[in-house]
């Protein structure tokens, strides 16, 4: 069994964040059976991410203008310009 994970720097969630994550579609978040579905839920998750817009201050932006957006073998990663990790998805095995 597999699923995606996400990590945060940090607690409190920014407001970005929150917009974020209201708009990415629960279902991404669901046990697989395949790893393989799994990373076609990642890669959605992906598309959701960069095509977007969030709030951002006192309008709205796409996030990759506001921050870099990695995405790696099994897992996407969100960072500040600074380089410095805020966010991430994963996929994680379940025993």
């Amino acid at each position: 069994m597999y699923k995606i994970k996400r990590r945060y720097q940090v607690v409190k969630k920014q407001p970005w964040v929150v917009d974020l994550l209201l708009k990415i579609n629960p279902k991404h978040f669901a046990l697989y059976e395949a790893k393989d579905d799994c990373r076609k839920s990642l890669m959605e998750i992906n598309k959701t991410i960069r095509s977007l817009p969030v709030r951002w201050r006192r309008g709205s932006f796409s996030l990759s203008h506001i921050r870099t957006i990695l995405l790696l073998d099994d897992k996407i990663e969100v960072k500040y310009k600074s380089g410095k990790e805020c966010m991430a998805f994963y996929i994680e095995e379940l025993n």
